[in-house]
């Protein structure tokens, strides 16, 4: 717990809300497909890893 003279240097620091829309226009309207990548390992006798690239339904807050 800080002291009274350290809080007077410093302050405390506020929570900063992270926005949950989409990114795009801001708009939590806006439905649609859009692209997923992720990264995978192939099955045994290979080893590197690649980028696996699938289209999925973008889904918005919560649905009634």
């Amino acid at each position: 717990m800080p002291t009274f003279n350290q809080l007077i240097r410093h302050g405390r620091e506020e929570n900063r809300r992270t926005d949950r829309t989409r990114a795009s226009d801001q708009c939590p309207q806006k439905k649609g497909v859009g692209p997923r990548l992720s990264t995978r390992t192939p099955k045994k006798p290979n080893s590197a890893p690649y980028e696996r690239k699938s289209e999925s339904p973008i889904q918005s807050q919560k649905r009634h």
